[in-house]
Formats: C-alpha cells, structure tokens, sequence
C-alpha cells in the first residue's frame, strides 16, 4: 500500500468521521427539539394543574347543591312558562328557595341560581340568537324551557317573535296556531 492508498484510506475515515459527526449534531439536535417540546409541555400542564384544582373545587361545592338546583331548574321547566320574568324570579326567590331550604331536612341550593345557565352555555345561546332567537332575557328562559321540557310547554308570545325562532330551529313542518283561528 502506497502513499496514494494511505490517503484515500484517511479520507475514508474522515468521510465516515464526519457522516458520523453531522449524524450526532443532528440527533443532538432533536434531543434539544424534544427537550425544549417536553419543557413547554410542562410548563403548560403546571398552568393547568392551577385550573384543575379550582374546577375540583367548584366541583366539590356542586356536588352537595346538584340536588336543590336540579330541583329548582325542573320547577323552573315545569311550572313558569306561561308567567314573565319578573314572576319567574319571585317563584324562585320568593317562593321556592325558601320552601326548600326550611324543609325538615334542607336540601342546599347554590345562591342566585340561574336556571338558564344551570340548563345551557353561551355558545347554544349564541346559536339561538344567531336563528333569530330575540337576545331577551325572556326569550332565553322561553327558548330554555322549550328546548328542555318533556311535553308540549305553554309559552306566551304576544309579540310573535319567538314564532320565527321556533319555525327556524324546528322546521317549517312546526304548525303554529293562534287564539282566533278557526278550527
């Protein structure tokens, strides 16, 4: 082997050396990648733990009034379709609560509840309104009521402008009768 094979055996060395350095560097730097991926992640999740535990906590309060509020939203279902904001509060305020809660065994009820934000979220309100729904506060708890009752609930609409909500989220098929029609 002569000076030319000696050269070319060391430059197939230094080829490899540096295939197998560039190799390193790039794995070297996907561990960094990854590492600084792991490091986001955990910051992340640390920020989320502080969610977590409020949301445990709120949790934990809902538990011990689920009841009483399930109780006062289905009255709310049941019984205040006919009436008007005004005397759905008092139902609830005034003459529910109360009643509940000096019962012999008082079931606990979260204060200032909300039967509408009990039943529904912003975004199904939203879609409502965006169907035509009035952004009242009364055509909220009516859409509220007709959306979650059983059977054929008993809403006042003097104004007739649920009628077009109604008729956009249920469907031209919905026959809607007035007071003085015929037949």
């Amino acid at each position: 082997m002569g000076f030319g094979g000696g050269v070319r055996r060391l430059t197939s060395e230094f080829e490899h050396a540096m295939a197998e350095k560039l190799k390193c560097k790039a794995e070297a730097d996907d561990t960094a990648k990854t590492i600084s991926l792991a490091n986001s992640l955990v910051r992340g999740l640390a920020s989320e733990k502080v969610r977590w535990v409020e949301a445990l906590s709120d949790y934990k309060l809902q538990a011990d009034t689920m009841c009483g509020d399930l109780l006062l939203a289905t009255a709310f279902l049941s019984y205040t379709g006919y009436f008007t904001t005004d005397y759905r509060q008092l139902l609830l305020e005034e003459q529910w609560r109360p009643y509940i809660e000096q019962l012999q065994v008082p079931i606990q009820v979260t204060p200032n509840l909300d039967p509408v934000s009990l039943l529904t979220e912003d975004v199904t309100v939203a879609l409502w309104q965006n169907q035509g729904l009035p952004a009242d506060c009364m055509s909220t708890e009516n859409a509220t009521i007709l959306t979650f009752c059983q059977r054929w609930p008993l809403l006042v609409d003097p104004q007739m402008q649920g009628i077009k909500w109604i008729k956009t989220k249920f469907g031209e098929a919905l026959h809607v009768l007035h007071i003085n029609q015929k037949g």
